[in-house]
């Protein structure tokens, strides 16, 4: 934790709206064999409450992304969506546990967002995507389960279709540039 308010401001926001799934901000990035903060993750579309429909259509399009060091839920909601049973979920996910989790919450019920860091992970240049130490099949059917769950909430919108296909395409394509295969 890198901001003493995090909780604080967590609990405040959730307990004066009753529509978010959670709370978050940003999460910095640091980089353990330079020892520097070289990046930051956790965005939305606005600051404040963003619709479910927001947070989807966000996610999909790479604007929105809810960062799990930066995150605080309402414990009914993360038991329900698999919190409670991460043992019978995990084996289909792997890695993108969280990634799941974290989405399928957001774009159900809301999430709040505030612009501010409240996080740093520490995360090794080897190893900064896990997904790309799987075989490209297992993370494509990874991404798959994450899609059928995004899916299964419900939410709609216009360019929905084309968005999940960009979607697909941008996370397949990380991870075969972190994986190092060449094409």
């Amino acid at each position: 934790m890198i901001n003493k308010d995090f909780f604080q401001k967590a609990v405040t926001a959730l307990e004066s709206d009753p529509r978010p799934a959670g709370y978050y901000g940003i999460t910095g990035i640091y980089l353990a064999e330079k020892e520097k903060l070289v990046d930051g993750c956790g965005t939305a579309e606005v600051e404040g409450y963003n619709t479910p429909r927001q947070c989807l259509e966000g996610f999909l399009k790479c604007r929105s992304v809810v960062t799990s060091p930066s995150c605080i839920w309402r414990r009914d909601i993360f038991n329900k969506h698999g919190g409670a049973s991460l043992d019978q979920i995990f084996p289909n996910l792997g890695p993108q546990l969280d990634f799941y989790q974290n989405h399928v919450m957001a774009t159900t019920y809301g999430m709040c967002y505030e612009k501010a860091p409240f996080a740093c992970q520490r995360i090794y240049e080897a190893r900064s995507n896990y997904s790309s130490n799987l075989h490209l099949w297992d993370t494509a059917g990874r991404y798959a389960e994450i899609e059928k769950g995004l899916r299964a909430v419900g939410q709609t919108y216009p360019e929905m279709e084309a968005d999940f296909f960009r979607w697909r395409a941008f996370w397949m394509a990380d991870t075969i540039k972190k994986s190092g295969v060449k094409l």
